[in-house]
C-alpha cells in the first residue's frame, strides 16, 4: 500500500470518525429542529472539509519547485472549502425537483454542481480556482480551460464510466425514458418494477449520471428524484484523489500510442469506483446507518433522519 492511498485511509478515517461523534450528539435532544439542524451541520461540515483536504494534499503533492509547503496546502485548502460548498448548496437545491413545474432548474442545478466540483479539482492540481471547468452532460465530459487558445478552449470527450452506466442499467430492465433525459441532463429511466436489493423491492435507483425512478400510476415518483440525484453528485465527491497519482500515471499512459490516440475521443473515467468502493464499505444492516444513504436522504426529505 502506497504512502499516499494509506493517507487518504486515514483522511477519510478521520472524516468519518467526526461524522459519528456529530450524530452521537443529537440523539436524544427534545426539539426536532435542533436535531434537524444539528445533522445539517454535520453534513455541510463533511462537505466542506472533505474537500478542503482533499484539495489542500493534492495541492501540495502537486506544488510547484520553490513553493513551500503549508502555505500552498492553505491556499488549496481554502480553494477546496469554496468548492464544497458550492456542492452542498448544489445537492440542497435539488429538493426543489420534487416539483413538476420545476423539472427546467435539474440542467442549471447540474452545471451549478460542477462549478463546485471543478473549484476543488482545480485546488488538487494547484490551479487557479476558475482555471478548468469540468461537467458532464447526456453522457459527455464537457472540459472547459480558459487559458488554451481560442478554438481549442473546448474539448468534449465521451465517458467510458457513463456508457457502461447506461449499459447496466438497461441490462437490469430499466427503460429509457428519451424526453426525460433531455429534461435532466442525464440518463433517465423508468425503474423496472421488479427491481430489489437485499431482498427489499425499491423505488429508485442511482448512479453514475443515471437514475431509474418508479412510475406509481402512470406518473413518476417525483418525491424520491432528489435522493437518486444526490447519488449521482456523490460520484464525484472522490474524483480530486485522482490528482494525488495523476501526473506519474499521464507519463506511464501516454507511452501507449493506442491510449492516445482513443483518449482524444474517449474519457477513461474511472474515478466513480472510489465512491462505489466506500460505499460497499458503510455499516450493515440498518439502511441509514449508510453516510451516503443518510446524506442523500437528508437533502430529499429536510427533516431529522433516524440512524440506528
Amino acid at each position: 500500500m502506497t504512502l499516499k492511498f494509506k493517507g487518504f485511509i486515514i483522511l477519510f478515517l478521520l472524516i468519518a470518525s467526526y461524522s459519528k461523534k456529530l450524530n452521537a450528539q443529537i440523539q436524544n435532544p427534545a426539539d426536532l429542529q435542533n436535531q434537524y439542524r444539528a445533522q445539517q451541520n454535520q453534513i455541510l461540515a463533511y462537505n466542506i472539509l472533505s474537500n478542503g483536504l482533499m484539495a489542500g494534499v493534492g495541492g501540495v503533492i502537486n506544488k510547484k519547485p520553490g513553493e513551500k509547503f503549508f502555505p500552498v496546502f492553505i491556499k488549496n485548502f481554502g480553494k477546496g472549502c469554496i468548492g464544497g460548498a458550492v456542492k452542498y448548496t448544489a445537492k440542497y437545491q435539488t429538493n426543489y425537483l420534487k416539483n413538476q413545474q420545476l423539472t427546467f432548474f435539474a440542467p442549471i442545478n447540474r452545471a451549478y454542481f460542477f462549478l463546485g466540483h471543478s473549484i476543488t479539482m482545480n485546488a488538487s492540481r494547484n490551479e487557479k480556482i476558475l482555471s478548468n471547468y469540468y461537467c458532464n452532460f447526456y453522457g459527455v465530459n464537457f472540459h472547459y480551460n480558459g487559458s488554451e487558445e481560442r478554438g481549442s478552449r473546448l474539448n468534449a470527450k465521451l465517458s467510458l464510466a457513463n456508457m457502461a452506466s447506461l449499459i447496466s442499467f438497461s441490462a437490469s430492465g430499466h427503460k429509457l425514458d428519451f424526453y426525460r433525459t433531455l429534461e435532466y441532463g442525464m440518463f433517465y429511466f423508468d425503474l423496472n418494477p421488479n427491481t430489489m436489493i437485499n431482498g427489499i423491492q425499491i423505488a429508485g435507483l442511482g448512479g453514475y449520471n443515471a437514475i431509474a425512478i418508479e412510475k406509481r400510476n402512470n406518473r413518476p415518483s417525483y418525491n424520491i428524484i432528489p435522493h437518486e440525484i444526490v447519488h449521482t453528485f456523490q460520484h464525484y465527491d472522490f474524483f480530486p484523489i485522482s490528482s494525488f497519482y495523476q501526473k506519474p500515471l499521464k507519463k506511464l499512459l501516454d507511452k501507449s500510442s493506442l491510449y492516445t490516440k482513443v483518449s482524444k475521443y474517449i474519457d477513461f473515467d474511472y474515478e466513480p469506483l472510489f465512491f462505489r468502493s466506500l460505499y460497499y464499505t458503510q455499516p450493515k444492516p440498518t439502511y441509514y446507518k449508510n453516510y451516503f444513504e443518510f446524506e442523500a436522504e437528508h437533502f430529499n426529505s429536510r427533516i431529522f433522519i433516524q440512524r440506528n
